[in-house]
């Protein structure tokens, strides 16, 4: 009986550490993956921010390219207003100068009217008198000629004159003609402007609303990035020591995680399968178990990189590194430099990118790294 009872009590105290292992397995899962999810939304909050920002900055260039062509329209306008002026000042001459010939077509038509009346008023009376009054026959056709070159020049006169008046109302008529072409061109203008001062004005206010939603999704996607720094602390101080106490391999902020993102250089939806960890060119990098190095060199898109098989089916890998502490075959211990972060193979800028395999699985190395 008393066999039993430690029997159950074996078992009860099993289960209950069992249980145990549970809930702090789950916690940590539970803070790692919130922190996951919180820096996912913080890079999606980042991507949507930036995105804002660009069209933003593409409407300002519309904005500008409309002012600038406002302020186009506008120096049009003051130098269409001056040529209309011009054109004005000299229509108004031309009107001055076709009133007067005007005057002068008409008293040359009243006076040769008044001659030709004076003249023929009898018929040939005007003749006997001009015969009557003659005291020669020589005086008589001096007369006659006289009253011919009278009449000659009057009417050659007034010929000249109806010409002058004709070409004067020609450019007269010209004149209103250009005159009626430059304010219509200033209305074009004008409906321009108006045109330019809208598109100025609505390219504006876009920009301002999306530079506006830019800054309220940056500052979300901080508070995002701050509650997921806040979640990977809780997260690392549950993190679990039973599988090997493995250390962090590089000192620096975490700038990609583990999961689905959109590939940084090829700009495709790709599986990320560890962490990039941002630090300048030649910060040490440290193993994060001890083990024994199995690869040391230049290994396709990771660049230079270093695996160190730590026991149990556990490798960790080391990529985009300057340079190697150790070589392959070398025993390190946990904590020790065995590398320098770089920037090498499909990198776009000093860091290190860490992972973690169980045989030819990768692993979260969040869940084991503390």
């Amino acid at each position: 009986m008393r066999m039993m009872r430690n029997q159950r009590k074996l078992r009860r105290g099993l289960s209950l550490l069992l249980c145990g292992i549970l809930v702090f397995a789950s916690a940590v899962s539970v803070y790692g993956g919130k922190a996951a999810e919180a820096k996912k939304e913080a890079n999606a909050k980042q991507q949507q921010s930036e995105e804002a920002s660009r069209q933003a900055e593409e409407a300002g260039k519309k904005a500008d390219a409309a002012e600038d062509k406002l302020e186009e329209a506008v120096t049009a306008i003051e130098k269409k207003q001056t040529e209309i002026a011009t054109a004005e000042a000299k229509l108004a001459k031309t009107k001055k100068k076709l009133t007067k010939k005007q005057a002068q077509v008409k008293k040359q038509e009243k006076n040769l009217n008044s001659r030709l009346v004076a003249m023929y008023k009898t018929g040939t009376v005007g003749y006997v008198d001009v015969i009557l009054n003659s005291n020669s026959i020589d005086e008589l056709i001096t007369n006659m000629s006289m009253v011919q070159k009278l009449l000659h020049s009057d009417q050659s006169l007034l010929r000249k004159l109806r010409v002058e008046y004709k070409k004067i109302n020609k450019l007269k008529k010209q004149q209103e003609a250009e005159e009626a072409k430059l304010v219509q061109e200033k209305k074009d203008l004008e409906a321009l402007k108006e045109k330019y001062k809208d598109q100025a004005g609505a390219y504006r206010k876009q920009q301002e609303n999306l530079q506006s939603q830019a800054e309220s999704l940056a500052a979300e996607a901080r508070r995002k990035q701050a509650e997921a720094e806040r979640l990977l602390q809780k997260h690392n101080k549950k993190a679990p020591t039973n599988s090997g106490g493995y250390v962090w391999p590089c000192d620096g902020p975490l700038t990609s995680y583990y999961g689905w993102r959109t590939h940084p250089i090829f700009g495709t939806r790709t599986y990320h399968s560890g962490y990039d960890i941002a630090a300048s060119t030649g910060t040490p990098v440290y193993a994060a178990g001890s083990g024994v190095v199995t690869m040391a060199a230049t290994y396709g898109g990771y660049g230079n990189c270093m695996q160190i098989y730590i026991g149990n089916g556990y490798t960790t890998l080391y990529g985009h590194l300057s340079g190697f502490a150790v070589s392959r075959g070398a025993y390190v211990k946990k904590g020790q430099v065995v590398a320098y972060v770089g920037s090498t193979g499909w990198s776009t800028g000093p860091h290190l990118h860490f992972e973690l395999h169980r045989g030819r699985e990768y692993i979260n190395p969040i869940y084991y790294v503390a």
